[in-house]
């Protein structure tokens, strides 16, 4: 928790960002500002479409809530839609106002990942990356290794997963009710995932 921040209010804060009504279908970006607003991550992007009449208002609803939030100074990837970026302080909104989607450095601080992690995937050694399948299955079994999106290494992948647990412990005691909501649609996609790819090497195998 902020430490500058009263339990009540950041109970209120939280509360506020779960039902931000355009983020209604963004579990993840729910996600981001949650742990933002519990000073586990520093920063985020949401992508708009640039016809969106109701750009500032949702700008304005973030300000409201406590973030520091302002367009980014880059073009989107998609010249139709525009990049809102999401910040902890000021300092940090600078930053990520003008990072570019190569600074892979800035985006995995501004992420909260561990440096380890970080430092694996920017190596381009793919051997140096754990794949989420490579690991236990009491791990995988975990309601913490939902919150997972980001490559662990290979040689500290054991330290890396603290850091989900440390998430995963003040999402329990801040916004428990979120938590659940996430964790359950976390594994119902992955379920339907796993039965999307089945269906289609049936339908595969079937054509030849």
């Amino acid at each position: 928790m902020p430490s500058n921040e009263h339990p009540d209010d950041l109970h209120s804060r939280l509360k506020a960002v779960t039902e931000l009504p355009f983020l209604q279908h963004q579990m993840g970006k729910k996600l981001d500002l949650t742990l933002i607003a519990l000073g586990h991550k520093k920063a985020t992007k949401l992508i708009l479409s640039k016809n969106d009449p109701d750009l500032e208002r949702k700008k304005t609803a973030l300000i409201d809530i406590g973030f520091e939030c302002d367009w980014s100074r880059n073009e989107a990837v998609n010249p139709e839609n525009v990049e809102l970026c999401v910040a902890d302080s000021v300092d940090t909104l600078v930053r990520i106002q003008g990072a570019s989607n190569e600074d892979e450095q800035d985006w995995g601080e501004f992420a909260g990942y561990p440096q380890t992690a970080i430092e694996a995937y920017m190596s381009g050694d793919e051997s140096r990356v754990l794949p989420r399948e490579e690991l236990p299955a009491e791990v995988l079994q975990q309601d913490w290794c939902e919150l997972l999106h980001f490559g662990l290494s290979r040689e500290h992948w054991r330290e890396e997963i603290q850091t989900l647990q440390k998430w995963h412990e003040s999402l329990q005691e801040y916004a428990p009710e979120f938590l659940r909501a996430y964790v359950t649609n976390s594994r119902e996609r992955g379920v339907w995932y796993k039965q999307e790819l089945e269906r289609q090497k049936r339908e595969a195998e079937q054509a030849s």
